[in-house]
């Protein structure tokens, strides 16, 4: 009977000590007792993930709200030191049961008296199985301390999580956060990709465009156009591999920094998907300014492409002749019939553009009767610019195909 009754006992002890330590919050739930992952950081440039873990008992250590994610009920503690070449990537991801936690990073030599200076939620590009963790790069000077905090938005509990830390070169750093400091971007006849980005960028005062709300991290850029024609301008953003800037909003305004006027936005009309591309036609002699921007709620800082096409259009110098051809069916389908009032030449060279620019077609026709048949069967769906030059005259028309 005292052998049941001590081995009880026994039992029971060990299960409320077992009880104790899974209840106890782990070793680095305050930022003085961060762990350093300094020796984790790769320096050839990939990706090499170290799983770390939430068990479920972590407390809030009251450092303050987060500036991105909040509120926090738990959260663990890091740390690690700046490389040579003081540029830093985060990446989190999914490993099992957590699946959206966010970062916020600090500096500071005092553990008690940390600085915030970034935060992210959803900066992964990774969208198909990490689309809820973050992605950070960080510019800060070689061998200075860099502390952060990693929380579970879901407070589901235990669970675990990758995080890589990348050596990196110096990323490109956005100067032209403001209206009045925009990039310059050549007007090409082709899309010929600029690498830019929102890296360091905040939100400028300008008023929201009408088809996104702007939520920061917008940067500009502005364009030129001569005085010796009538130009259709183009303007589109394209990806950047591995960028955590992955969606993108486009506004256009004339005028002058402080009382823009909107010439056209756009979210997701891009080649690449979820990219942005604004159309004008009919410009000439101004100053155009663009601004791009994340066009979600989530936090979207790193790099992508613009570019800017111009391609004459009729103006209002072409009045004069613009009823001397005529361009039918449009949109078309199969055959595009010309039809030609006045003419000073019986062969008529016809060009053929896409929306980016690029020559689909270039042919000379003989015309008979005043006309000529453009075969089209063999276009894809979309917007086109149709060209013809009668040796004195140029004419540019849009042709839709169906």
């Amino acid at each position: 009977m005292k052998k049941t009754t001590h081995y009880f006992f026994i039992a029971i002890l060990l299960m409320i000590t077992s009880a104790s330590i899974a209840q106890t919050p782990p070793d680095n739930d305050l930022p003085c007792d961060a762990i350093d992952l300094t020796s984790s950081i790769n320096n050839n440039g990939n990706c090499v993930n170290q799983t770390l873990s939430f068990n479920g008992y972590e407390t809030n250590s009251n450092v303050g709200s987060p500036s991105c994610a909040a509120p926090i009920t738990g959260d663990l503690w890091y740390s690690f030191t700046m490389p040579d070449t003081g540029a830093i990537r985060i990446i989190a991801s999914f490993e099992s049961s957590i699946y959206d936690i966010a970062i916020e990073l600090f500096y500071g030599d005092d553990c008690n008296s940390l600085t915030s200076f970034d935060c992210d939620d959803n900066g992964n590009p990774d969208r198909a199985n990490s689309e809820f963790f973050p992605q950070i790069e960080i510019v800060r000077p070689a061998g200075s301390k860099v502390t952060f905090r990693v929380w579970d938005r879901d407070n589901s509990g235990g669970g675990d999580f990758n995080i890589c830390l990348v050596k990196i070169d110096v990323p490109l750093i956005a100067t032209n956060d403001e209206c009045n400091a925009p990039i310059d971007l050549n007007l090409e006849t082709n899309c010929s990709p600029v690498l830019a980005t929102n890296f360091q960028a905040s939100l400028s005062a300008e008023a929201n465009p009408s088809c996104i709300n702007i939520e920061g991290d917008d940067v500009w850029f502005k364009i030129d156009i001569d005085n010796q024609k009538f130009y259709d301008i183009v303007i589109e953003t394209s990806e950047v591999t591995g960028s955590a800037f992955f969606d993108t909003a486009i506004a256009v305004y004339s005028g002058s920094c402080g009382s823009l006027t909107e010439e056209g936005c756009d979210d997701d009309s891009g080649t690449d998907d979820g990219f942005s591309k604004v159309t004008l036609t009919n410009r000439r002699n101004e100053t155009l300014f663009i601004r791009v921007f994340p066009s979600t709620y989530e936090d979207q800082i790193g790099a992508f492409n613009i570019c800017a096409i111009a391609m004459e259009s009729l103006g209002v110098e072409d009045l004069n002749i613009k009823n001397n051809f005529a361009m039918f069916p449009n949109p078309a389908k199969d055959i595009v019939h010309l039809k030609f009032n006045k003419i000073t030449n019986n062969n008529i060279a016809i060009y053929l553009y896409d929306i980016q620019g690029k020559t689909i077609l270039s042919t000379s026709k003989s015309l008979q009767n005043n006309q000529v048949q453009l075969d089209v069967s063999s276009l894809i769906t979309g917007m086109y610019f149709l060209k013809t030059h009668d040796g004195q005259r140029t004419v540019t028309k849009k042709l839709i195909i169906r």
